[in-house]
């Protein structure tokens, strides 16, 4: 999980730093004319430029997202290699934005595909982090869905599944 959010953190920062140092404020470069700019663009507020202009709250509210993380972890609540990717992916993400808030108070946002919010490789990682974490503790697991399949049977004919197939090879001997 850390070797993964050092990864992201290093490349976030360093992506960062080099938009800020090649283009100006609010420079747009377009990549795919009216698709995609790569777009200098500084956030004070949160992902995609929601709530300008609070830092200090999201300071707080990101340091607090940090912590939880690393303290879940050290209690041995992320298990599974999947858990330690996507956890791995928010810790990243949300240093990486830290480090922008604390150093600079504000957030290096590039990433312009003109229809939506323009923002950056950090806040990439937490959302897709985030969307995987929950696929993976809101999917149904198969157990799951067999055990669906039982009861939905049950209370259609009133017997137990077992006693519908065992019925059902009786009846055609």
């Amino acid at each position: 999980m850390y070797i993964i959010s050092i990864i992201v953190i290093v490349f976030d920062q360093l992506v960062k730093f080099l938009i800020r140092s090649n283009l100006s404020y609010h420079q747009s470069i377009p990549i795919i004319n009216k698709v995609l700019h790569i777009s200098y663009v500084r956030n004070t507020g949160m992902a995609f430029g929601m709530f300008p202009g609070i830092n200090v709250v999201f300071q707080i509210i990101a340091t607090l997202v940090v912590l939880f993380i690393i303290i879940f972890e050290r209690r041995g609540k992320i298990k599974t290699p999947a858990e330690r990717v996507f956890f791995g992916l928010i810790l990243g993400g949300a240093t990486g934005n830290l480090i922008d808030r604390y150093i600079l108070g504000f957030i290096t946002d590039f990433i312009d595909f003109r229809i939506f919010p323009v923002f950056n490789v950090a806040d990439s990682c937490i959302f897709v982090g985030a969307a995987l974490l929950f696929i993976l503790y809101f999917r149904k697991k198969p157990e799951a869905v067999e055990e669906e399949k039982e009861e939905t049977a049950k209370e259609e004919t009133g017997r137990e599944p077992s006693e519908i197939t065992e019925g059902a090879s009786g009846n055609s001997s």
